[in-house]
């Protein structure tokens, strides 16, 4: 056995030796390593038997049990308010604005295209010599056509531009929009969201869904609405050329409306299972990256490679259908676009032979009949991917859509109300108070009612899954409370909003969080205290001198999960950041879980001297830091079975002398 102290070496030997030199620290061994409290009795055949009746009785409840349901997946056509909602992103009156530069600028290019075959038709109308010609020309006929030529050009060229920079402008509008609300419904989701949801699925959204948004959706729209506006130019200028043209192309179109709905129907599911099918990669790779020291210990390198890479195969074998479906559309396309072809140059030359059309206007209808045939071919492929793509604003708005803690839980409080001061002394009350963690969820607490004055320091005891975290989670209306009510200074706080509920309590966590910053932002993230009482709060803290050696104190930065300090003293550091609040309630989660017996040592120091006019709620893992509280509660299976001085409840022969007993 080692025993480290200060990055060095204190102790060294076997169990026995260590034991014979310093008896003290074998004692606190056995101490720390007691789990006596966390041992579950052994279940009588009975009660076994209860449990699995129980469940027999719910078969369907919650998807057979799961916690991590399958990833939704709409089914069918995307629905127009999905467009809405990305044409109210882009905003009303932009895109008013960008449908009218489109149309102004294929309206200049086809007036270009009609002068252009006037132009021509002009030098072939004259039967007169080249002498003649060369008066005409000479009379400004040319300086006509070749003026009014350049003035449609620069027009169509600055158009262009606009239109192009209104595409721009409308794609950076939209996913700003659609990217800040599901940023903020995202971070005010319930917790059950979370404990349902692989992150994987989350990061897919704002990672794969928005760069189809930013990088896709703008340009395939523009393409598509200049693609639209260019075959509605060459059915409009073949039906003015020559009428005949309507009797072969109606069909034709017909043909095309059919065999892209078809195309559709394949396509957008096919892209719907390759977003699916990224999110187990997402969530696989981030999982790996937080466990890596743990695969590296095991030698399990292979194995997770060779799971995402099947991960990655399965999505590929989507996006390959996908790949395949447009080269089965490309090739039946073509063979329509060259009927359409062929049907405008039939009624084209047959209007001209006849003498109803001149040689330029012939030209320009089989033109734009050549154009129809690709811009149509791309009409379909691009309001495809237009469907495809919209799949991403769909998965977005999903978890935009979804009811968040406020709207779940919001609060009926009277705006009149002045809360500037509460809670202003710290009493709790639970007044049968049932609380669960999802509806289909049986309940954890089960009609509670307890009474905490004000000041007092509570501990709060049980085995693992009695309910003691779930006790302070209903306090900061983090789950459900579906039955009674709690109150904090005679107020109900389902009648207080939840930023203002969250903001006058301070938690102490089990695993200490930190963020990435200074110390004084993580501190005091508001700003609001001066220096010398944040070097106050940390000399209670004990953390004065660790902060005054670093060069920058307390402007040093902490780096991501904050390694630059051990785990001891994130935990003070939190706690110095419940001090500077000075709140009214205090919770601290079984906060010394983790840490070792000086750190422990410190913070019951630091408990007992520094929160002297806060209501505290200790969750204890070890017993011996509730054994100086006020008050302790015991509870199991949801409900509070001894309650009172930890110093008679020890001497009794309850479950809390048990569990005593089991840490000695």
């Amino acid at each position: 056995i080692i025993v480290m102290q200060d990055g060095k070496i204190e102790i060294q030997g076997t169990y026995e030796h260590i034991s014979k030199q310093n008896p003290n620290l074998v004692k606190a061994w056995k101490n720390l390593t007691a789990k006596g409290d966390h041992k579950e009795e052994k279940k009588t055949e009975s009660e076994m038997v209860d449990e699995v009746s129980k469940i027999e009785k719910k078969p369907d409840d919650n998807l057979s049990g799961k916690l991590i349901q399958d990833e939704e997946r709409e089914e069918g056509s995307v629905s127009l308010k999905i467009y809405w909602l990305y044409a109210c992103g882009i905003g009303l009156a932009f895109s008013f604005f960008l449908i009218l530069a489109v149309i102004t600028k294929q309206s200049f290019l086809v007036a270009v295209d009609f002068w252009l075959a006037e132009w021509s038709s002009a030098g072939n109308h004259s039967e007169t010599t080249a002498i003649q010609y060369e008066k005409e020309v000479d009379s400004g006929v040319l300086n006509y056509y070749l003026y009014g030529y350049i003035g449609l050009a620069c027009g169509g060229i600055l158009c262009a531009l606009f239109s192009s920079l209104a595409h721009v402008i409308s794609g950076i509008r939209a996913s700003k929009y659609l990217f800040t609300n599901l940023l903020q419904n995202i971070t005010t989701l319930p917790l059950r969201f979370f404990e349902t949801t692989p992150v994987g699925r989350i990061l897919n959204r704002f990672s794969s869904d928005f760069k189809t948004i930013d990088d896709q959706i703008p340009t395939n729209l523009e393409h598509l609405m200049w693609h639209i506006m260019m075959c509605l130019s060459a059915i409009v200028i073949n039906i003015i050329v020559t009428p005949f043209f309507l009797l072969p192309v109606i069909p034709l179109l017909v043909l095309y409306y059919f065999l892209q709905m078809y195309f559709r129907a394949s396509s957008r599911e096919l892209q719907r299972l390759d977003s699916i099918t990224k999110s187990p990669v997402f969530s696989h790779f981030s999982e790996t990256l937080g466990g890596l020291t743990t695969i590296r210990a095991y030698k399990h390198e292979d194995k997770f490679f060779q799971q995402i890479l099947n991960k990655i195969d399965y999505n590929n074998v989507a996006y390959l259908y996908l790949n395949t479906v447009n080269r089965w559309l490309g090739m039946r396309l073509d063979l329509i676009g060259a009927s359409i072809v062929f049907a405008s140059a039939l009624c084209s030359l047959l209007t001209a032979t006849l003498g109803y059309l001149p040689a330029g206007l012939v030209g320009l209808a089989i033109l734009y009949a050549l154009k129809m045939s690709t811009y149509l071919n791309w009409c379909v492929r691009e309001f495809a991917d237009m469907e495809m793509q919209m799949n991403a604003v769909e998965r977005v708005n999903h978890y935009t859509t979804l009811p968040s803690e406020q709207q779940l839980k919001g609060s009926q409080i009277d705006t009149g109300s002045d809360l500037t001061n509460w809670p202003h002394s710290g009493e709790i009350e639970f007044n049968d108070v049932s609380v669960r963690y999802d509806e289909k969820l049986e309940p954890v607490l089960y009609k509670l009612t307890l009474k905490i004055n004000p000041g007092t320091k509570v501990g709060i005891c049980g085995r693992t899954g009695s309910g003691k975290s779930s006790l302070t989670l209903a306090l900061l209306r983090i789950i459900d409370n579906f039955e009674g009510c709690i109150k904090v200074d005679g107020l109900d706080i389902s009648s207080v909003k939840l930023d203002h509920l969250r903001k006058s309590i301070s938690i102490i966590p089990q695993d200490p969080i930190l963020f990435s910053g200074t110390i004084r932002f993580n501190l005091d993230p508001d700003l609001v205290h001066s220096d010398e009482e944040l070097w106050k709060t940390l000399e209670v803290a004990q953390l004065k001198s660790v902060v005054s050696e670093l060069p920058e104190r307390l402007n040093t930065l902490m780096t991501e999960g904050s390694e630059n300090f051990s785990l001891g003293q994130k935990q003070l550091f939190c706690i110095a950041r419940a001090l500077i609040k000075k709140s009214k309630i205090t919770i601290m989660d079984e906060a010394t879980a983790s840490v070792d017996m000086e750190t422990d040592a410190a913070f019951q120091t630091v408990i007992r001297t520094a929160f002297t006019n806060s209501t505290v709620l200790i969750i204890a893992h070890r017993i011996s830091t509730i054994m100086d509280c006020e008050r302790v509660l015991v509870m199991e299976k949801g409900q509070i079975v001894e309650d009172g001085d930890p110093q008679i409840l020890q001497q009794s022969n309850g479950l809390f002398a048990k569990l005593v007993k089991a840490t000695k």
